[in-house]
């Protein structure tokens, strides 16, 4: 983890920053951003995973060498940041010079920024916002050069609607040569309305820089599986690419050697998703001629399967019908996986794409999760009692949080709710498993694993991003540093130790 060296507390100006309202405009238009909690939390190690308990009291901005820090809230607003009607810009006078950059325009507190980095979430065109985040960097005439949001490190939790919102930046001096700066940097936040006028902006924030630098690349060695915990993998495949492209696939899943797999993009049959796995995993040291065969318990819905080591049994049905007015049947499938340490009720999940929060989109993923929990629950209950119950896939929680509520709610075994792994990216503290760096849409976390703690327990939990890998690092795990980027998701895996006395 990364130790917060600088703070700015949040006093008058940062506990609560109001959103003035422009002349001329009600007094309802009035918007409020809050920057400090005033949780009572005193930890310094900041990780970007939307649970702020990690914040020290009404500390709203922060840093460390590596990494710029914010937080904050819109409100009245209940979109997510990255599809909402209004964007959310910040503005970052990172070399504390007012005669460089961008001039903003508002108050005279913001007309003395130089804005030399503006971050803008569901950024405006000439249609009017649009989904995404758009970087910008400004060089001392104010003239704008776009930023790759992938090549800044930007990183933000949650990925959903949520009343609050932490992020962070690398102090990355080759693309902003101030990130590096020591220095008293200056910002603010701005709000723009659909129309792209200035509907309010907060009172400008200072943020204590020491001398930074680049993140460097994590020295991190996958984590050994204990002999006495089942090893559960996720990993969407990004539409076949392993028939297309086996190799680094391959070495992925031999690194990590689960025992059961949930699959999501993987357009094949399960015989052939089979032949796949008993070529790529027996050759691995140990397995060859151990008698192990790899079984598959595959879908008529698009993409999904469940793949293990064990044999399985057919759990559920092998298409569920259309949820929340979809066309195609909602890709789930379950199945029982009989493992040495006992038996194991697996599901794969794949919910529906795209949109915020209330959109049709959002609507049908709850829906989905709905019927998803129906028919897991009573297949676990009727043909699956006393096994550990583990359902996990891209839940693609873009709009709101209520389909990974609805998923969960009461589908363990007595009624209680599955529990969410918190999967770690490797060497890195935050959780995020899905980002293309081609994408207007920031990394964030679409892919979860829940599991039934009344049967197991979480012994670890991470995800595998072998870009952000040392060289070492990758060698002792025989991968490459693209592996990894064979997908636009990064594989999930959570290891589950058999509760004592189950």
């Amino acid at each position: 983890m990364h130790h917060l060296t600088r703070f700015v507390a949040a006093g008058s100006a940062l506990a609560l920053v109001a959103f003035s309202a422009l002349p001329g405009c009600a007094p309802s238009s009035s918007r409020r951003v809050t920057t400090g909690s005033g949780s009572g939390a005193t930890a310094t190690d900041i990780v970007i995973d939307g649970n702020f308990q990690d914040w020290p009291t009404d500390v709203a901005v922060g840093s460390d060498e590596h990494y710029i820090y914010l937080r904050m809230k819109v409100e009245q607003s209940k979109a997510a940041l990255q599809a909402a009607d209004e964007s959310l810009v910040i503005w970052l006078d990172l070399d504390n010079n007012s005669a460089t950059g961008l001039r903003p325009s508002g108050s005279r507190d913001l007309r003395a920024l130089g804005v030399d980095l503006a971050i803008e979430f569901s950024p405006r065109s000439p249609k009017g916002p649009q989904g995404g985040v758009r970087v910008s960097a400004y060089n001392a005439s104010g003239v704008a050069k776009d930023i790759n949001q992938y090549d800044l490190g930007l990183h933000f939790a949650p990925s959903y609607s949520s009343e609050w919102t932490e992020l962070r930046i690398a102090r990355r001096s080759d693309l902003v040569p101030a990130l590096s700066s020591q220095a008293d940097a200056g910002g603010a936040f701005a709000l723009f309305d659909s129309a792209g006028k200035l509907a309010g902006w907060s009172d400008p924030f200072t943020i204590a820089l020491e001398a930074g630098s680049p993140p460097p690349l994590m020295q991190a060695d996958i984590p050994a599986k204990p002999a006495d915990a089942i090893r559960v993998m996720s990993w969407n495949a990004l539409r076949d690419a392993p028939t297309k492209d086996p190799a680094p696939f391959a070495r992925v899943f031999q690194a990590i050697n689960p025992d059961i797999v949930l699959i999501q993009e993987w357009d094949a049959d399960a015989g052939t998703i089979e032949s796949w796995f008993n070529r790529a995993m027996g050759a691995m040291p140990g397995q060859a001629g151990s008698g192990e065969k790899w079984t598959v318990r595959d879908s008529a819905a698009w993409g999904v399967a469940v793949a293990s080591r064990h044999p399985m049994q057919p759990l559920g049905p092998d298409a569920p019908e259309p949820r929340g007015g979809g066309q195609h049947p909602t890709r789930f499938v379950g199945a029982l996986v009989v493992t040495p340490l006992g038996d194991v009720a697996a599901g794969s999940v794949h919910l529906k794409c795209c949109g915020g929060a209330g959109t049709r989109e959002d609507q049908t993923r709850r829906a989905e999760a709905f019927l998803i929990n129906d028919l897991f629950g009573e297949a676990a209950d009727l043909g699956a009692p006393g096994a550990i119950r583990v359902i996990g896939g891209d839940l693609n929680l873009v709009g709101s949080r209520e389909p990974l509520d609805a998923l969960r709610t009461g589908l363990d075994e007595n009624g209680k709710n599955l529990t969410v792994a918190d999967a770690w990216v490797l060497g890195d503290p935050i959780l995020a498993t899905w980002g293309h760096p081609n994408s207007q849409y920031s990394a964030g976390r679409l892919d979860w694993v829940l599991f039934g703690d009344e049967h197991a327990d979480l012994v670890q939990a991470f995800v595998l991003d072998t870009s952000k890998l040392s060289d070492a690092s990758l060698a002792r795990s025989g991968l490459d540093r693209d592996d990894t980027n064979a997908s636009d998701h990064n594989p999930v895996v959570v290891d589950l130790k058999p509760s004592t006395g189950w």
